[in-house]
């Protein structure tokens, strides 16, 4: 596998591999989608070719957030242009990916390493069975919602998100989530009208849409709430003629058994890495 900053002319090749693995890289897709020849003008993305053409694309959104889609190999004497890659970038806060993606990089990558958290990632090509009759009612979160859904966004990123709880900042939150709720579809289960349950669409390729924000009020666990907001969700994306991939943290057995039950399916070890 040789290296090569991508110019211009290497779009269309750069999303055929792109639309190819897309259950996989659901963010790196969004990115190109979204700043693709921006960022290629910029130097953020890296791809990686074989004879038989694109194998690999790493990706910056300049912000320190790198995203590789790796599906090639290549040996030590190949990876100065990579190595050189994540040198020149002025930030590198996290690197997200399928695990053999990010396996790859890892030893180009000269920071400490703070943190990897392992996932399963999971796909739903089908729209979920029929549940029975729910006791929650659901809407999609509008701007007027917020304040009633925030409480959940809050337990969310502290119990799932945050690598220290102690950092949390209130209003950093509500402004980043108020823009999502403008962006991506949420969802919401309401119980004698009061919001217990959400899922949301955190990222969106061509076909595919990424589901996270999964979260229950504790006082509202283990009564099948979260299943039928992601069924909802599902039932949602569906209907637009896409379908649903999800990570979910591989320890968390209760999330892994509910994503199955909704019909996804294991097709990648996936894995965050955060860096000091």
């Amino acid at each position: 596998m040789d290296w090569f900053r991508p110019r211009k002319d290497d779009c269309r090749h750069m999303e055929e591999f792109l639309r190819h693995w897309e259950p996989l890289c659901v963010n790196l897709c969004e990115l190109f989608i979204e700043r693709g020849l921006e960022l290629i003008e910029k130097n953020a993305f890296l791809i990686g070719k074989d004879r038989h053409g694109i194998c690999a694309i790493v990706g910056s959104d300049l912000k320190g957030h790198i995203l590789p889609m790796i599906t090639g190999t290549f040996e030590p004497s190949e990876q100065t242009s990579l190595s050189a890659y994540f040198r020149g970038l002025a930030k590198i806060v996290s690197v997200l990916g399928t695990a053999t993606s990010v396996n790859a990089v890892m030893p180009h990558i000269s920071l400490k390493l703070f943190r990897r958290i392992e996932y399963v990632l999971m796909c739903a090509e089908t729209p979920p069975s029929a549940l029975p009759a729910s006791s929650l009612s659901f809407e999609q979160v509008k701007a007027r919602d917020i304040p009633r859904v925030f409480p959940l966004q809050e337990g969310y990123e502290k119990e799932e998100v945050l690598l220290d709880p102690a950092y949390y900042n209130k209003g950093v939150s509500l402004l980043l989530f108020g823009q999502k709720v403008k962006k991506y579809p949420h969802y919401m289960g309401m119980y004698d009208r009061r919001v217990v349950s959400m899922a949301r669409i955190n990222a969106k390729g061509w076909n595919v849409s990424q589901i996270g924000g999964v979260y229950t009020l504790p006082g509202f666990r283990n009564r099948g709430f979260a299943k039928e907001t992601v069924a909802c969700l599902m039932n949602a994306i569906h209907a637009n003629g896409r379908y649903p991939a999800l990570f979910v943290k591989v320890q968390n057995s209760p999330a892994l058994a509910l994503y199955k039950a909704l019909g996804f399916s294991v097709r990648s070890g996936f894995s965050i890495a955060y860096f000091s």
